[in-house]
């Protein structure tokens, strides 16, 4: 069976076990039994409709509809808190309510504000919006997506890849070369910072990125503004890092300056103080003990990975995983995930994760 085959496969397994496990009450039964202290669900986009794409550009954003039911539901079933409710209780050694939840934002994209500060503030949910502070007010692509892009945009018949000084050629077919993006962008993550600037710099040789309409959202962040007009609304504001970098692929002089400087960025234009850290990408292998230590020492009393497993009563405050969210995912798939059943299920595409990863290095 091919590694395509094998993870739709795995996705089919997963849906049919979410559904079942909704129509049967296991959900529900997993979740009001589950000795879990605090669910934290991740968002990047919200946006009015999903654009029409097969190349995966939108695999985080969530449309308005599909953002509201999942708010609908964690709101009628858990206790949503402010973060500041998370960080009182584990400083004074208090237990959180059963069923407690947590929702944020990665990213800083305009799409925040724009539709999914309203629904929050319709339903009186807290939130906590991460922004890079390097990206706030640009109209730049991620050091990420624009990986993504320059491979999706490549007009020669062959383009450099950060694994060896050799090139590989590149398909006319969009869902192949779709393929090699994800490819070369999952190795990316997994280089130190100063093979990356380098292997940017070679493919950012090939020509400037066309932006078309699709492609606007990902161009389009948050402004200083549109942050300050977040903590009048009472939400809160953490760190994503100053410019999006895999901190644990960075030394460590490296690492502090982009969590001290983001941070200060951010106190200094909200007048807040910017307690939480919402590290990028986020995964276990990206969160090292070298990074909570250095998080710590700079003043941040919270941190969230994107590492699922269940947040028990004594989870580090600097480590404490989130569930994420995806265009295609149904509510049954959601519902399960906010399970503790979830966390077995993350497992299991962690494990997948780690297999595709370890194939992308060519």
């Amino acid at each position: 069976m091919t590694q395509k085959a094998m993870s739709t496969a795995f996705d089919l397994f997963r849906d049919v076990l979410a559904f079942g496990a909704k129509w049967s009450g296991l959900s529900a039964g997993v979740r009001m039994c589950s000795p879990c202290g605090l669910l934290v669900v991740c968002y990047h986009s919200v946006l009015p409709e999903i654009p029409t794409d097969d190349t995966g550009r939108f695999r985080h954003a969530v449309c308005v509809p599909r953002f509201r039911e999942q708010m609908e539901f964690l709101s009628s079933r858990f206790h949503v808190i402010p973060p500041r409710q998370c960080l009182d209780a584990i400083q004074r050694e208090r237990r959180l309510p059963r069923g407690s939840a947590l929702i944020t934002f990665d990213d800083g994209y305009k799409n925040n504000i724009v539709y999914a500060a309203p629904e929050l503030s319709r339903m009186g949910i807290p939130a906590l919006f991460a922004v890079s502070t390097g990206y706030v007010g640009g109209r730049q692509l991620l050091w990420t997506q624009e990986v993504f892009e320059r491979v999706m945009q490549w007009g020669g018949p062959a383009i450099a890849v950060p694994w060896s000084k050799g090139e590989v050629p590149v398909s006319r077919c969009s869902r192949n070369r779709s393929a090699l993006a994800h490819r070369i962008r999952r190795y990316c993550k997994s280089i130190g910072q100063h093979e990356l600037c380098d292997y940017l710099g070679r493919i950012r040789g090939g020509g400037g990125l066309v932006v078309d309409g699709g492609l606007e959202e990902l161009y389009a962040f948050m402004d200083w503004s549109d942050v300050k007009s977040l903590v009048r609304r009472g939400f809160d504001v953490a760190s994503h890092t100053v410019s999006h970098p895999i901190l644990a692929r960075m030394e460590p002089c490296q690492i502090r300056e982009e969590l001290c400087e983001s941070k200060a960025a951010i106190e200094r234009h909200t007048g807040s103080t910017c307690s939480c850290i919402c590290y990028p990408n986020g995964e276990s292998q990206d969160v090292t003990p070298r990074v909570l230590e250095l998080a710590a020492e700079v003043g941040y009393e919270l941190g969230f990975t994107t590492s699922s497993c269940a947040n028990r009563t004594d989870v580090d405050p600097l480590a404490i995983g989130r569930i994420g969210t995806s265009s295609h995912q149904s509510m049954p798939v959601f519902e399960w995930r906010a399970s503790a059943l979830g966390a077995f299920s993350r497992g299991l595409e962690c494990r997948r994760e780690m297999r595709d990863s370890r194939s992308g290095r060519g």
